[in-house]
């Protein structure tokens, strides 16, 4: 039976805390379903985890959405306690949606991500927004002037549910479609956005291979001097492993933005992985010339 007990809070957030979003009803950060693997433990195994810092070319193991390495041993006996392997799961997103059809944003809104995209991004851009779900980015993005964004998902569900949504927008499209087998044409987009997106799949099945189907479909999709913009919980030392590759034809930058729930005054500690999102921008046939500069 399950047991009704709690398992500390120090160690659900030290085994769950990267799966914390924003749910923009209540306007707060929450734990939502994170916490739910740990409800079923009286007594929670606790495992050692090692820092991230050693060289990019080593093999990386542990939990996708934290971005920290364990030994085998160690990811073996993590695995049984933590619910993230459901994340990389597509009938879980289609429960999800179901049961909760109310907006969620994970990690950050728009208003956290703006001013690194206007950096990087254009109001007239074509924008992909990969796996999109049932976040509020997109609205977000097109009340602020961006009116050429196709959005897809693999959850028949939440796409149902955000055509019925934003059907007041025409501009915006809504696709079923997995961001790891594109049906658009080479070279059809300027910019493509995955919040939280390669996380997730890196809690699934195959991880490694369909992290690389994503960065090889999106860099067919992308224009010249097109740019993947990727929000991950995960720490650099073990994301640029995937995304630095010659075969994907672009140069990786990262950048750090504060947690909802870190003080706005706050300057936070880039090497603190609890403090800070990653943002990594991946340029293709390197950064892209402004016009607006001169």
């Amino acid at each position: 039976a399950r047991s009704g007990r709690f398992a500390p809070f120090s160690v659900r957030r030290a085994l769950c805390g990267p799966l914390w979003g924003v749910n923009r009803r209540f306007q707060s950060v929450r734990g939502d379903d994170a916490t739910d693997c740990c409800r079923r433990r009286a007594k929670p195994r606790q495992f050692p985890v090692r820092p991230a810092h050693s060289s990019r070319s080593s093999r990386r193991t542990g939990c996708a959405f934290h971005g920290r390495k364990t030994s085998s041993a160690s990811f073996r006996e993590a695995a049984v306690p933590m619910a993230a392997a459901q994340y990389g799961k597509l009938q879980y997103w289609d429960e999800r949606y179901t049961k909760d059809p109310e907006s969620f944003d994970w990690y950050q809104r728009y208003s956290g991500l703006k001013d690194t995209m206007d950096q990087f991004m254009k109001k007239e851009d074509s924008i992909l927004m990969a796996s999109c779900g049932s976040s509020r980015l997109t609205e977000d993005m097109y009340e602020d002037g961006f009116t050429n964004i196709v959005n897809i998902d693999a959850s028949k569900v939440v796409i149902e549910q955000m055509t019925q949504r934003c059907e007041d927008k025409p501009a915006l499209t809504w696709q079923v479609m997995n961001v790891m087998a594109l049906e658009f044409p080479d070279e059809s987009f300027d910019a493509v956005i995955a919040k939280a997106t390669m996380d997730a799949i890196l809690c699934g099945e195959g991880s490694t291979a369909n992290v690389a189907k994503m960065c090889t479909e999106v860099s067919r999709v992308l224009k010249p001097s097109g740019v993947f913009f990727i929000v991950s919980y995960g720490v650099p030392d073990n994301r640029l492993n995937y995304l630095e590759q010659e075969d994907y034809g672009w140069q990786v930058t990262v950048h750090t933005i504060a947690k909802p729930t870190v003080s706005a005054t706050a300057v936070p500690d880039t090497k603190d992985a609890n403090s800070v999102h990653y943002i990594y921008v991946c340029e293709k046939n390197g950064p892209r010339e402004d016009e607006n500069q001169g």
